[in-house]
């Protein structure tokens, strides 16, 4: 499964998913912090994200 994190929760967030296998991607390293939820919603759905 694949998980877009966000700013507000904690990097370690992502190192837990990624320890259970899962692709966790987080907005602050791909220059999407800040953004609204309507521009992520495309790469959402591309990406196919939770």
């Amino acid at each position: 499964m694949q998980f877009l994190i966000d700013e507000d929760l904690p990097r370690s967030t992502g190192d837990l998913l990624r320890s259970y296998g899962h692709k966790a991607i987080d907005v602050r390293d791909i220059g999407l912090r800040g953004e609204r939820v309507h521009k992520l919603l495309p790469m959402l759905k591309v990406e196919i994200c939770v």
